[in-house]
């Protein structure tokens, strides 16, 4: 889509084209009725100029790798693209190459945070949220922002949404016969890619089966853009999921 007139050089080109693409954007945050709902949808938009000597292929590269750059800067935006976007790209593919190992490897963590509550008597311990945290073996301890974008992005963020799953109700299931412990419930964030899959109801039902865990004691945590996203799906894994006990908390 070719977003600017012909300019004098690849540089004004561009903030023409950003002055677009910043128009379309601003009119694609508006929300929209469907079938009586109110829906919002997000774009990310990658721009590219044609210069001398500019080919068609790397008119087609530079335009991908500045739409994934939008895409990993939290989408919703326009990313020009840049000569050093290659080197980064390298960088992301061998992260993402790391990240399919990491599972077989061990390398992920969960941290037990906790969550209180506060009345008349003082804090108390209600519960806790399981967070995961990858110890990667040269790059030391990486934080979730750091390589969540990477498995969404090509799909393995429904295994490691299993893994924390598992690992989490089999920690809640050892807190039972802890008297201390055993009232405390376990939050849970789940992707809309997991929690949008035919099978993510079974699996945890299954899951629940192998861990031994109380399913009224966990709580899964979702966006509301989840929800959004396919509203059929949505509620039919929330009645699945519902009707085994779990609780289900909107997380935006």
């Amino acid at each position: 889509l070719t977003l600017a007139e012909p300019q004098p050089d690849a540089a004004t080109a561009v903030k023409a084209a950003e002055a677009q693409a910043e128009a379309i954007l601003a009119a694609l945050r508006e929300p929209f009725r469907l079938d009586g709902l109110t829906l919002e949808i997000t774009v990310s938009i990658g721009l590219a100029a044609i210069s001398a000597g500019t080919t068609v292929e790397a008119l087609l590269k530079g335009g991908e790798l500045a739409v994934m750059a939008a895409k990993a800067g939290g989408g919703n935006r326009a990313c020009a693209y840049r000569p050093d976007m290659e080197q980064d790209m390298v960088g992301r593919v061998a992260l993402t190459q790391d990240l399919r190992e990491a599972l077989r490897r061990n390398e992920f963590r969960i941290h037990f945070e906790p969550m209180v509550r506060l009345d008349a008597t003082g804090l108390h311990i209600v519960g806790h949220e399981a967070l995961i945290r990858w110890q990667h073996p040269t790059r030391g301890m990486v934080p979730p922002n750091a390589f969540i974008p990477f498995a969404e992005g090509s799909g393995f963020i429904r295994d490691i949404d299993l893994w924390v799953l598992r690992r989490a109700a089999a920690e809640l299931a050892r807190w039972t016969p802890d008297p201390a412990r055993r009232h405390l419930t376990l939050s849970i964030n789940i992707s809309s890619a997991s929690f949008l899959s035919p099978g993510f109801a079974q699996a945890v039902r299954d899951l629940l089966a192998e861990t031994g865990a109380d399913p009224r004691r966990i709580e899964l945590e979702v966006t509301e853009g989840t929800l959004l996203t396919n509203l059929g799906a949505a509620r039919t894994t929330m009645s699945e999921l519902r009707t085994m006990g779990l609780s289900i908390a909107l997380d935006d």
